[in-house]
């Protein structure tokens, strides 16, 4: 029997040879993926900032979560990722985007969640091209692995979820054997 993997509220690791200091060794939530194109944040590269040092007086009392950088795009804008309410247990959803200098103290900052800087975007078509190179393995997602998991592990993890954190992989379509 043959399960159809739906790319939107899926995993996408970078496969272990991709190089380069933004990506590698990345994993990406797809939050959405259509003929318009696709969006996503990597969840697992931890930043040096704090919502104090981003919101400042208007930062919520208490334990806040620490701030990941979500994607090279869209860096002056706070993205809050929690599980989502219809689908618990299966998909996450984004619940409040708002630009930096536009947060205010009213913005749900309940656990679970993880408050991203920026995304990772890709035009129509973009997505698939780099999937069939190999750039990218796709998984399907799940709230203990984007919420439960430390960030550390979630890369380890991610590959593990595929069956391969010991299994060497051959190299991405197009480089050099």
């Amino acid at each position: 029997m043959t399960i159809e993997l739906t790319l939107s509220t899926s995993l996408l690791i970078a496969h272990p040879h991709l190089e380069g200091e933004f990506f590698a060794r990345s994993v990406i939530y797809l939050v959405s993926h259509n003929d318009e194109g696709s969006f996503g944040f990597i969840i697992n590269k931890p930043s040096d900032f704090s919502l104090d040092d981003l919101m400042g007086e208007a930062a919520p009392e208490g334990d806040l979560p620490a701030v990941q950088i979500g994607g090279p795009v869209g860096l002056d804008q706070l993205f809050f990722l929690h599980p989502s309410e219809a689908d618990i247990g299966v998909t996450e959803s984004l619940s409040t985007t708002v630009p930096i200098c536009d947060v205010s103290a009213a913005v749900p900052i309940e656990p679970p969640v993880i408050a991203m800087l920026g995304y990772a975007g890709w035009s129509p078509g973009q997505l698939e091209d780099e999937l069939k190179q190999d750039v990218w393995l796709a998984a399907p997602a799940n709230r203990a692995m984007i919420f439960d998991c430390p960030v550390e592990d979630r890369y380890r993890a991610a590959l593990a979820s595929l069956g391969l954190e010991d299994t060497p992989l051959p190299p991405m379509q197009g480089q050099p054997q």
